[in-house]
């Protein structure tokens, strides 16, 4: 039986092009232009993101790619996206054994994955994810209005909500890693920060001490 998650390896040579389909251009939401714009590092290269592969069928040197959905995009409880891939293996034959794509929907739902293109709130009314997984208070206001948004290709620019719903997270996600680090902290490290506020308030006092002598006691 195949491993749940396959890719197809790529030669770091010289010359050698990427397996069909794995990598694509990391596009994000610009809110000042309302488009998908690429997205790049602190040192302006582009981000390159992975995908999991798909099967090729035909001859060597005239494969084409099988034509199944390979994966799903979702957003994340954390404000992640992640491709999950829903067949078994890059040359699952189509239609035959759904098992793993099941597995991954109902992932998805107890989570409260939102599926890239879909409306939260259509997600929450269509019975895809539950309304207590939406973090974003707009976007739980929407859903009880009865408002949603038609679903959007992957490649277009998310609706509203979906993009008010991806920052809630990240910011949550932000929060809940800096109770974490501030949890996981060392009794010395703990002392040592006291210490540091310590110094930088007597600091200031002194400084603002010296600042009253220098102009006169006013």
């Amino acid at each position: 039986m195949a491993h749940s998650i396959l890719w197809l390896e790529e030669k770091n040579k010289a010359g050698a092009k990427p397996a069909p389909r794995s990598r694509r251009r990391a596009m994000t939401y610009d809110e000042k232009s309302g488009r998908m714009v690429p997205v790049e590092d602190d040192l302006g290269n582009p981000v390159i993101e992975r995908l999991p592969a798909a099967g090729h069928t035909g001859p060597v040197t005239h494969a084409s790619p099988m034509q199944v959905r390979r994966a799903i995009e979702f957003l994340k409880f954390d404000g992640s996206m992640i491709a999950a891939q829903i067949t078994g293996a890059a040359a699952a034959v189509p239609d035959t054994d759904r098992s793993h794509e099941l597995y991954i929907t109902a992932k998805a739902r107890y989570h409260g994955w939102v599926e890239k293109g879909v409306c939260p709130c259509d997600a929450v009314m269509s019975g895809a994810i539950k309304k207590q997984r939406i973090v974003d208070k707009g976007v739980r206001e929407a859903i009880d209005k009865g408002e949603r948004c038609q679903r959007t290709a992957p490649s277009q620019p998310p609706c509203k909500h979906f993009r008010a719903e991806e920052a809630a997270r990240k910011a949550r996600n932000v929060e809940e890693d800096a109770k974490r680090c501030e949890a996981a902290k060392s009794d010395a490290a703990k002392s040592a920060d006291r210490h540091t506020e310590a110094l930088l308030t007597l600091t200031e006092r002194l400084a603002g001490e010296a600042a009253k002598k220098a102009g006169g006691g006013k």
